[in-house]
């Protein structure tokens, strides 16, 4: 079962871990690198997540995946941005 859902205010920790990731599996698909990631303030974080947590111009989803098989979460970072 896969279950997606937005961001939500306050999750500017889950957003920094989706954002890391992505950095580490895909470094070429973004203007920042993740060592300059690293460096940024909880407080940045927290910023971007919530103004991507409402509004229009811009949102962050989180999938996850549920294996009923062996009762394991995993979660992947699925990040759009709509202009």
């Amino acid at each position: 079962m896969i279950s997606v859902r937005r961001i939500q205010i306050d999750e500017g920790e889950l957003f920094k871990r989706m954002r890391l990731t992505a950095l580490c599996e895909s470094p070429f698909a973004f203007a920042s690198t993740y060592e300059t990631a690293l460096r940024r303030s909880p407080e940045s974080w927290s910023e971007q997540a919530n103004s991507t947590a409402q509004g229009s111009e811009r949102c962050t989803f989180r999938s996850m995946v549920l294996s009923l098989r062996v009762r394991l979460h995993s979660t992947a970072p699925i990040i759009l941005v709509f202009s």
